[in-house]
């Protein structure tokens, strides 16, 4: 018999102080739909794939240009994808969730579920705190002590896009692979992603599509990709939350490119997630609405953009 996610209370963290909604409402706004995962994880790919044929069609240069930005924002996508995978929210069946998730979300962007979620629930239980392995691991970036100057804030984005900080990309790719002792990358899985890979590239080879592999795959993965999971990580915990203590709470408002470039999966509303893992994505609107019925909340939330997130953190 299979595998199968326990009850969604496993999944709920005890919410901040005084934001609390109904736990009938909770336990509603935690129901999976696996035909929402499949569409989203169909969708991710159909753009991919439809991109990278409108761009050899057309043959032109600012149009390839447009193609990496479009390919590198749904691989940012299917890590948002492999963030709910994470937390058991695309299926109720465990085993379909981790692998559906390992072959069509994780290993296509060089990353491992079972490492993720080993650091990423760690980051859960000690959000904010000295031990936070997220927040220590953002701190030995010199580019992660705020404020900082203006150039040099904005560069330390822009040049993500470059591809020229090509061992952040490394940085990044190790971490997502990480400690494969403890997270449960036993020597089958290991194989098996092996395998997977090997697979791969002797595909390439054999329909000799290896140019179109680097030029709408890896390059968009080590640019656009990286540079969109930088803003995007840098929104989600900006500096001024401490450890639980949530006074200010940035309500985002974005525009719809926005949306899709950088905060895909409506992941936008984080703190609502940390609140509730158990809420899938599609449902945190909805989360959103819930607790602002909590006059602490309500109260903490403070409208922004992105732009002005910058601003705040730049001297």
């Amino acid at each position: 018999m299979a595998e199968q996610a326990t009850s969604y209370l496993d999944f709920v963290e005890i919410p901040f102080t005084g934001w609390t909604i109904e736990s009938g409402k909770a336990k509603e706004l935690s129901r999976l739909s696996p035909l929402r995962s499949v569409f989203h994880i169909g969708m991710e790919w159909t753009v991919i794939f439809l991109t990278i044929f409108l761009s050899q069609r057309l043959h032109n240069p600012l149009i390839y240009i447009l193609a990496v930005i479009v390919v590198g924002s749904r691989q940012h996508a299917l890590l948002l994808l492999m963030h709910e995978a994470t937390h058991w929210r695309l299926f109720n069946n465990r085993r379909l969730n981790d692998w559906v998730c390992e072959a069509l979300v994780t290993w296509p962007v060089l990353s491992s579920l079972r490492a993720f979620r080993h650091t990423h629930l760690e980051h859960h239980k000690e959000l904010n705190l000295p031990t936070d392995v997220d927040q220590k691991k953002k701190l030995e970036d010199p580019d992660w002590h705020f404020p900082l100057p203006r150039k040099r804030l904005l560069w330390s984005l822009a040049k993500q896009f470059t591809g020229i900080q090509i061992w952040y990309v490394i940085k990044i790719l190790r971490y997502v692979n990480a400690n494969p002792e403890v997270s449960g990358q036993t020597v089958w899985y290991r194989r098996t992603r092996l395998t997977y890979y090997i697979s791969i590239i002797a595909a390439v080879i054999y329909f000799h599509v290896f140019t179109l592999f680097l030029a709408y795959w890896v390059v968009p993965l080590a640019t656009c990709m990286i540079a969109f999971n930088r803003m995007r990580v840098l929104s989600e915990h900006p500096p001024i939350e401490r450890a639980t203590t949530y006074r200010v709470i940035y309500a985002y408002q974005l525009s719809l490119i926005e949306r899709i470039l950088f905060a895909p999966k409506n992941c936008y509303y984080h703190i609502e997630h940390h609140s509730y893992p158990s809420v899938p994505f599609f449902n945190l609107p909805r989360l959103h609405r819930e607790l602002k019925a909590n006059p602490e909340y309500r109260i903490a939330l403070r409208p922004t953009s992105y732009w002005e997130l910058l601003k705040s953190l730049s001297i």
